[in-house]
């Protein structure tokens, strides 16, 4: 995704993404765009009582020495110039939002009023104490040096930044960004940037970047044109300035957020849907009541949300956001799950919600129930669109994204706050099982089983169940069979399968979805069950099976921990320990009798006390499944082979005159040697060695093995088995999570490959990994 990014002209830029919405009441002039507010737009007319530039406010500003000193310098010259009554620029770049684990801090930015007057006091310098990115219109970010501070850089073709200084800067313009669109409802949104004495201006969407070129805004002619690009941008719109008018925000004091208040007082301790609807109500956080269309009954649903329960990271493509809901006309009932995302516009991706309301019209079980669900009017992506009048003759891949939401009754949790590991396995088995059902009954197959998209849901009888969630990369299987690939087949890196990943343009089918169960159930039980790897090992054993790649030429492959494992049939932990420090493989632990009855606080809790004399259930069904894997990773190589044997027709022709050399060599250094060298000669093989080299594969066991993974049923079946014994820990065996917070940082900060540095999120679209995968540590003000 490295053509996210495409700088134009001033005058391009204005003419694509302001002139347009000021059509109906602008006309261009030489010095700028002059309203023209008739009679019957009281509003505009009121706005009008402000100054239309006619001088540069930038042209005498005082230069600054020091960075510090250009955010109140710029916000002096913007104030100072009344191009607004509206909105007011202020400068914060002190602090950090305190409602957000960022502690981002932009330099300046462009409020309303009413949202300016939401921030804390100024200090003495004029500054004011706290950014608040719910209330910024548009982001103002001030650097010293136009060159090396410059995020964009239109010597290169793609016009993203080679230099790790200014790629850093674009780390951080991209962090702001994603923190307007989580804090805010947003379809797009402008920002500008002052490098030294020349500027930018940027138009970012979820489907990429529009900048201006550079241009010396103290210059009068430029600075005139950047001070109209304000004044007409406090002219403009919600709509037209990027806010999604389906969504309207609270009042904190209003009825609308006193009733949602009163849906949790005196939350019940098995209610935990109501306890996670408690996490959201964050007082630091703007609540919304959102419009959700209903194209099955016609019209639209209005629905109560505060803090996003989910939201993915980075800018580019679907940036998801789940919310806790209740119905705004009934919020005394049971909360709803809502899910707003910007999803890919193709002719065979389906609306989830559709396929969702499919999979219940063929009897799918343990999938979520829809409830409404349609796209949002007018409210699609622009910069796909624009980008080939730029990039004549070529393919564009930017795709486009259209604003879509989804309602559904079930609130499930993560799969990762199962209690114990026999609910965890009854759990994958419920999703295989709907994976199943949606594969034989509907004829739809999932595309993106990973940890996130297994829920834990309490049925009505409380009894808990797993859920297979999000189906918006579902393929219908009679389509996928008529084409190679979606336009964007994304999947969850690390739990794509190994074959998935070697070869971006595999047909996805089952025995690639059975794979991945796999891989989650172990991502799971070595982060939460205790087990033969040391603790210390942990984050490094996840980025190495999960986050780990390998490169051919420019592509990105599967790691070698992962492939490793599927072709020996093993998880191989030899490099973690020292040698002869017990087993090589990986093994999960039973609880001794002695356990603690409620999960320990530390993960080496659990691995203490564990009892090495009995065997976990949960060993049988990794070996199990690995040894399936194993023999159809070994017959896919055999018949690879096959197949290049038998296209060596003409094979390359030899030289003789080599052997005839060095015999002739050898036996001229032999003649010269005055004593021949005398070494023990080798001890035979022993027979079986001879015989273990000479065997040949036992194909027919290798294809009874392979076979199980042609259905679900043999998984089915295995996961019915085990949890049908009673082998499974009396006590507790979850303990902490070893994963860190922020991940395995490598020495050599070469970790997974990102999409972009426009989207950093794990599930990526496979042909958008950059040639250089950007530093982790790209976000200098994280």
């Amino acid at each position: 995704m490295l053509e996210n990014v495409t700088c134009i002209s001033f005058d391009d830029f204005i003419t694509r993404f302001v002139q347009d919405a000021l059509a109906s009441r602008s006309s261009s002039s030489a010095t700028g765009w002059q309203p023209k507010p008739g009679p019957s737009n009281k509003h505009d007319a009121e706005r009008l009582e402000v100054r239309v530039p006619s001088w540069n406010p930038f042209k005498d500003m005082p230069r600054a020495t020091v960075e510090k000193d250009m955010y109140q310098n710029i916000t002096d010259a913007l104030s100072g110039a009344g191009l607004t009554t509206e909105f007011q620029f202020v400068s914060n770049p002190y602090k950090g939002d305190s409602s957000g684990r960022s502690g981002q801090a932009v330099d300046c930015g462009m409020c309303p009023k009413q949202g300016a007057s939401r921030l804390d006091p100024a200090n003495d310098e004029g500054h004011t104490g706290r950014v608040n990115w719910s209330w910024i219109d548009i982001v103002i970010e001030c650097k010293m040096n136009s060159t090396d501070d410059d995020p964009f850089d239109e010597a290169h073709e793609t016009h993203e930044p080679v230099a790790a200084g200014r790629r850093e800067v674009l780390g951080q313009v991209l962090d702001y960004a994603r923190l307007i669109f989580q804090y805010q409802q947003r379809t797009f949104q402008f920002m500008v940037l002052f490098l030294g004495d020349m500027a930018r201006i940027l138009r970012i969407d979820h489907a990429g970047i529009f900048a201006t070129a550079k241009f010396k805004y103290r210059d009068e002619a430029a600075g005139l044109k950047l001070a109209h690009f304000f004044w007409n941008h406090a002219l403009l719109s919600s709509a037209e300035r990027g806010h999604d008018t389906t969504a309207t925000r609270l009042d904190p004091n209003g009825p609308d957020a006193e009733r949602m208040r009163e849906q949790v007082k005196n939350v019940g301790p098995d209610d935990y849907v109501r306890a996670m609807l408690v996490g959201t109500l964050d007082e630091g956080w703007p609540w919304w009541k959102m419009e959700v269309p209903d194209e099955e009954r016609g019209g639209s649903r209005t629905f109560l949300v505060g803090k996003p329960h989910f939201m993915a990271p980075g800018v580019a493509g679907r940036a998801t956001r789940g919310y806790i809901a209740l119905d705004a006309n009934n919020p005394d009932g049971p909360p709803v799950f809502l899910k707003d995302a910007w999803r890919v516009v193709s002719d065979d991706i389906e609306q989830e919600g559709s396929v969702l309301k499919t999979l219940h019209e063929n009897q799918v079980q343990c999938v979520p129930t829809p409830v409404c669900h349609g796209d949002l009017a007018g409210q699609e992506t622009r910069t796909q669109a624009v980008w080939p009048e730029y990039h004549p003759g070529m393919e564009c891949p930017l795709k486009t994204h259209q604003h879509y939401r989804l309602v559904v009754k079930e609130v499930g949790k993560p799969l990762e706050q199962f209690e114990n590991s026999s609910q965890l396995v009854s759990a994958l088995w419920c999703c295989v099982t709907a994976h199943a059902e949606a594969y034989t009954n509907a004829n739809i197959i999932h595309h993106d089983i990973s940890t996130g998209n297994m829920l834990l849901f309490r049925n009505e009888e409380g009894t808990w169940e797993g859920m297979l969630n999000d189906w918006e990369l579902s393929k219908r299987r009679d389509q996928q069979d008529k084409k190679e690939r979606q336009p964007d087949r994304t999947g969850t890196w690390q739990f794509l399968s190994a074959n998935a990943l070697n070869d971006h343009k595999k047909l996805i089918r089952i025995e690639d979805e059975l794979e991945s169960f796999f891989h989650v159930l172990l991502h799971i039980s070595v982060r939460f069950l205790p087990h033969n790897l040391g603790d210390a090992h942990v984050p490094q054993f996840l980025h190495d099976y999960f986050d780990d790649y390998s490169t051919a030429g420019t592509d990105h492959h599967c790691g070698m921990a992962k492939l490793a494992a599927m072709q020996a049939g093993f998880v191989s932990i030899s490099q973690y320990k020292a040698q002869h420090e017990g087993p090589d493989r990986l093994k999960i632990l039973f609880p001794a009798s002695a356990c603690p009855t409620s999960p320990p606080t530390a993960p080496s809790t659990a691995a203490k006390t564990a009892d090495s004399t009995v065997d976990h259930p949960l060993n049988g069904v990794i070996e199990t499944l690995l040894s399936w894997f194993s023999a159809y990773y070994t017959l896919d190589r055999l018949e690879r082979e096959a197949r290049a044997a038998t296209n060596k027709e003409n094979p390359a022709p030899v030289s003789r005159n080599i052997s005839q050399q060095f015999r002739r060599m050898k036996a001229a250094i032999n003649a010269r040697a005055k004593r021949g060298i005398k070494e023990p000669s080798p001890a035979a093989p022993s027979k079986v060695t001879v015989a273990t080299s000479k065997a040949k594969v036992d194909r027919a066991a290798l294809e009874e093995h392979a076979n199980k993974l042609a259905s679900h049923t043999a998984l089915l079946e295995l996961l019915e088995d085990v949890l049908d014994k009673d082998v499974w820990p009396l006590q507790p065996d979850r303990v902490a999570d070893r994963k860190p917070e922020k991940g395995w940082v490598s020495k050599t900060n070469d970790q997974v490959p990102k999409a972009s540095f426009i989207s950093g999120s794990r599930k990526r679209t496979l042909e958008s990994v950059p040639e250089n995968p950007p530093s982790p540590c790209i976000r200098s003000k994280a």
